[in-house]
């Protein structure tokens, strides 16, 4: 009996793991403010890197950069500052029903507002079905999923398609906020069907100690100009440009 259940045991940590493997970062780490597709195309391949239609929130399609165009448990559209070179990124979104992306505080594609309010360990508001925001996440209040510093990654949430109380749906539809805990919110129990990123246009640092300090902090793809360094600082920095360049790769 006792293999048995230690082969159980390590079937169900080996799924577990497998699991916690498959996932993909969706995150600002991943898809920084310097972004370029011929980075992506180094990272997950030239197989998984295509150029077609991205579409926006209420804007038709633009050419923008598909990740995994033809898995839909990995798909992510990505639409440029600069289209022509494909740089700097406007906006990264991962739609649909389920998906391997996940952010850094755990929410993916598929997850239901009760499961997640019971991580945050605490109501968290979100715009009504009907309104501007069309069911955005608004903030996480003193909740513990709000821990994604420097990144603004925004979560959608729309109700089940099998949700018919028209009572219940109205009561939160035109709604400029609501909270997650609101009785007709708990008992529609939306899920979330939409992650994106949305960047400002970068802006180089006009102080090079300041252009120094974001390369060191949040890596090489951030802008810095080594000529407009001091001659000692200038050395090392190319120096340490050259040496993370391989790794950084």
């Amino acid at each position: 009996m006792l293999p048995i259940v230690l082969l159980a045991f390590s079937l169900l940590t080996l799924t577990v793991l497998t699991s916690q493997t498959n996932a993909l970062d969706f995150s600002c780490a991943t898809f920084h403010a310097f972004l370029t597709e011929p980075e992506l195309t180094a990272k997950f391949g030239p197989e998984n890197v295509t150029t077609g239609p991205v579409f926006g929130a209420d804007d038709g399609p633009t050419d923008g950069t598909i990740l995994f165009a033809n898995r839909d448990d990995a798909k992510v559209e990505i639409a440029w500052n600069d289209p022509e070179t494909k740089q700097n990124p406007l906006w990264i979104k991962v739609r649909g029903e389920r998906s391997r992306w996940r952010t850094p505080n755990g929410v993916s594609l598929g997850d239901d507002l009760l499961t997640i309010e019971r991580r945050n360990g605490w109501p968290f508001r979100l715009a009504g079905f009907g309104s501007e925001g069309h069911g955005t996440l608004q903030d996480w209040g003193v909740g513990r999923l709000g821990n994604t510093p420097n990144c603004d990654i925004k979560v959608s949430f729309q109700p089940r398609a099998n949700t018919t109380d028209i009572s219940l749906l109205r009561q939160v539809t035109s709604l400029p906020h609501v909270s997650s805990g609101h009785p007709a919110m708990q008992k529609i129990n939306p899920k979330v069907v939409e992650l994106w990123i949305r960047h400002r246009i970068p802006q180089s640092p006009a102080n090079p100690d300041d252009a120094i300090l974001d390369v060191l902090v949040w890596g090489i793809h951030m802008t810095v100009d080594p000529e407009r360094c001091p001659d000692d600082l200038r050395a090392a920095l190319q120096q340490y440009l050259r040496q993370m360049k391989p790794i950084c790769q």
